[in-house]
């Protein structure tokens, strides 16, 4: 199985209003840029906003979850609760907080046991799959782990 990730890459039309966001809302700090891209610390990983390519992508959904620590939980709520339509959801002992960047990713802030302060990490990527009897084989041979299959959505 793999381990943690090194980077987590998005695209971003305009990566300076992205840049602006990620900076302002979530006090990540810049490791590397230049023209098409631009590199966060989030912890020991990087979350990369990128330009898209010349070819167009269409569209896609994506959902990863940074980590905080437990105790800066109501902190980030009241921070982010007039500026964002927070959607909150306990897991057991842990509470998550989800909304969306300017791109329309699903940005989760969820506790854990880091140290922070502020962001200490990724602890997930959803990868939403047309087909899961095609995906489930490909993503396990390359060292996915399969820990959610989305019954519970509707």
């Amino acid at each position: 199985m793999l381990g943690t990730l090194e980077w987590l890459a998005l695209e971003a039309k305009y990566i300076d209003r992205s840049q602006a966001f990620y900076e302002a809302f979530l006090d990540l700090t810049v490791r590397r840029e230049n023209e098409v891209e631009v590199a966060f610390a989030a912890g020991d990983p990087d979350l990369i906003l990128r330009s898209p390519g010349g070819v167009p992508r269409g569209g896609v959904h994506t959902h990863y979850a940074l980590s905080i620590p437990a105790p800066e939980y109501d902190q980030w709520y009241d921070r982010l609760d007039d500026r964002f339509d927070l959607v909150e959801h306990t897991f057991g002992d842990s509470a998550s907080l989800y909304f969306y960047d300017p791109d329309g990713n699903c940005v989760e802030l969820g506790q854990s046991s880091v140290d922070g302060p502020g962001i200490d990490g990724i602890f997930e990527v959803v990868l939403e799959v047309e087909s899961l009897d095609r995906a489930v084989p490909f993503y396990e041979a390359i060292g996915f782990e399969t820990v959610d299959r989305g019954e519970e959505r509707t």
